[in-house]
């Protein structure tokens, strides 16, 4: 796979990165009250994109914050069969 060198600047992945967490911890608040997903305690439509963002932020590489209420919820996701085939790359 060629990457396209006008995106390869360190500083500016490192800030595009930054920014990404800075989204992912906004979420994280949201889902310390939720009660487990997006919109509350059972899983909707809604997770499917914000389980796939939350998917990629986490194979970021380079140091992330620690987000409590993320890693739980992406434990939680985990546990679901279609999340498992599609959603972590199709890894199961």
């Amino acid at each position: 796979m060629q990457k396209n060198p006008e995106h390869q600047d360190p500083a500016e992945i490192e800030r595009s990165i930054a920014a990404f967490s800075r989204m992912v911890a906004i979420v994280d608040g949201e889902l310390a009250k939720s009660g487990g997903f997006i919109c509350g305690p059972d899983f909707t439509l809604a997770d499917i994109p914000i389980g796939l963002s939350v998917h990629r932020w986490r194979s970021l590489p380079g140091e992330k914050p620690q987000l409590d209420h993320i890693a739980l919820y992406y434990d939680r996701l985990c546990e679901r069969a279609g999340f498992r085939a599609h959603g972590r790359d199709g890894g199961a």
